[in-house]
């Protein structure tokens, strides 16, 4: 029984992990910054505001691949430099809703999402942005078991949107190792 809610806690969270990934990155493609000056990490996270959809593929549990839809409404506070995210994932192997923010400060970001589980705690969120992609880094515990998950996304614009690439933490390794990816594209 232990080992089952270990891997629905696993799903839920990688489910909230794409979610994030895919909202920060969702609107990159419509933003159109000057060239004259250097796109910062709030410009960035600007170009993210709006409503968007996509669909991609994520582990969830264990090493199996699964296909992901998300549906995200994302508004930017430019007085915060904030850009607050919110959404729904869907797959086969369940639904997932978060809520959450991400803060500029220079060119590094930080904030948190919040789980919809009361057994999952976001310790830290963290990440820079370089010329036209993010990465961004959290660290989550389990309260139940106080295991310590890390993942990070990579968000990159591409010639006709957005790709999200998702890593978890592979603890036997030491090393992050692929788990998903989504595309989006602004509704």
């Amino acid at each position: 029984m232990a080992a089952d809610d270990n891997r629905k806690s696993d799903c839920d969270i990688m489910m909230k992990t794409i979610l994030l990934a895919a909202s920060l990155c969702a609107a990159v493609f419509s933003s159109s910054l000057s060239a004259a000056r250097a796109e910062t990490a709030a410009d960035f996270l600007k170009s993210l505001e709006g409503n968007y959809t996509g669909r991609g593929n994520a582990v969830v549990i264990g090493d199996e691949t699964t296909k992901i839809s998300c549906k995200l409404a994302n508004s930017f506070d430019a007085s915060a430099k904030a850009l607050k995210v919110s959404g729904n994932c869907a797959s086969t192997k369940g639904k997932g809703v978060i809520n959450g923010k991400v803060v500029a400060n220079g060119d590094e970001v930080s904030g948190s999402f919040v789980s919809t589980r009361k057994d999952v705690r976001v310790t830290k969120t963290s990440g820079q942005v370089s010329g036209k992609s993010m990465v961004l880094s959290s660290s989550m515990v389990e309260n139940k078991t106080g295991n310590l998950i890390r993942v990070r996304q990579q968000v990159s614009r591409t010639g006709n949107g957005i790709k999200a690439v998702f890593y978890a933490f592979d603890s036997k390794t030491q090393k992050y190792k692929p788990a998903g990816s989504i595309n989006l594209k602004k509704r």
